[in-house]
């Protein structure tokens, strides 16, 4: 379990006690061929190895 999800748990186990619930919304990308071909543009385009 990440350090978010635990603070996340941690926080909805005190806030349902007032009746209140919690959520979380983790910024990301997944990793898709897309992604990656975008990746790879960028890095060849300033001398980058990926």
């Amino acid at each position: 379990m990440t350090y978010k999800e635990q603070h996340t748990q941690s926080l909805a186990l005190e806030a349902i006690q007032h009746h209140n619930r919690v959520n979380a919304v983790c910024p990301g990308y997944v990793v898709t061929a897309m992604r990656k071909a975008a990746i790879m543009a960028v890095a060849q385009r300033n001398d980058l190895s990926y």
